[in-house]
């Protein structure tokens, strides 16, 4: 846990070098990871195809923080510091009573809205037989034109109802679908393996939409942060190949790739005295 000086170099053939804990060895292979998915100053070479550029920088991994998309009281928090967890794995529950009651209530809305529409059409149906009836009534003389324009009112309205419930069935069947989606807002899975690097709060407490409460870290993937001085930063492109180099390992390299370059400097960090010339700005370059 926390920042500590580790070497590193950079290739744009590229070498990134780093010592000390960055390595651990899983099945036989050794891949570079960060304890506990902290940040460190390096001393890194970034050399490209152009020229050889030294710098320092700092290492460290990809991390997410993950919250809540609805508001709610903490239930638990399966996780602690520094435990590794897998995709789709809980790190986080809410309590969930209130957001079970409205799964309910929508499910509950929808089966009372099926059975209108159940009763709509059968209603509609009758009106259309009793309008069949009255016209032939009516053909035959034995019904007046006032009873067959009910007898088609009646048929209308029948039709009509029948879209109303339809209607109303979608309108439910929407509500039960967000109800459920909401539902599963009050879980937090992970969504990639990684390693918890903060557990910011704990069963009990209050939390808002979008609030952290877990922080994730993929040691898989790794970024160099390194500062490249104006005069060498030209020989410096994006999708530049690099390799990162472990000193534990003097022999052992993982592949990696310039993602990107700052396009402002940063404020000057030293004198070009050799030259004679003003204070140099760095550019932060980002490896992964």
């Amino acid at each position: 846990h926390g920042s500590g000086a580790h070497n590193v170099d950079i290739n744009g053939n590229g070498v990134i070098d780093a010592d000390e804990d960055y390595v651990r060895t899983v099945d036989d292979r050794d891949e570079l990871r960060v304890p506990c998915a902290t940040s460190g100053n390096t001393t890194a070479t970034l050399t490209d195809t152009a020229a050889d550029i030294t710098t320092t920088g700092t290492v460290e991994a990809v991390q997410v923080s993950l919250g809540f998309k609805v508001a709610g009281k903490l239930a638990e928090v399966p996780v602690t510091e520094g435990d590794r967890v897998q995709t789709g794995q809980t790190v986080a529950q809410l309590e969930a009573q209130d957001l079970d009651v409205a799964v309910t209530t929508a499910a509950a809305t929808l089966a009372s809205g099926r059975a209108a529409l159940v009763q709509a059409r059968a209603n509609r149906q009758k009106a259309a037989r009793d309008l069949t009836r009255m016209r032939e009534l009516a053909r035959e003389g034995a019904a007046t034109q006032q009873q067959l324009d009910a007898a088609v009112a009646a048929a209308d309205v029948g039709g009509a109802q029948v879209q109303a419930a339809e209607a109303e069935v979608r309108r439910a069947a929407s509500a039960l679908a967000q109800a459920r989606l909401t539902r599963t807002y009050a879980t937090i899975v992970a969504p990639q393996p990684g390693q918890v690097t903060e557990k910011i709060h704990h069963p009990g407490e209050m939390v808002t939409v979008g609030m952290p409460v877990v922080t994730i870290a993929d040691l898989d993937t790794l970024k160099v942060h390194a500062a490249v001085d104006e005069t060498r930063i030209g020989a410096v492109r994006p999708g530049d190949a690099a390799t990162v180099h472990v000193y534990t390992f003097d022999k052992r390299t993982f592949p990696g790739i310039v993602t990107d370059v700052a396009p402002a400097g940063e404020f000057a960090t030293r004198k070009d005295w050799g030259a004679q010339r003003r204070d140099i700005r760095t550019f932060d370059v980002t490896v992964r």
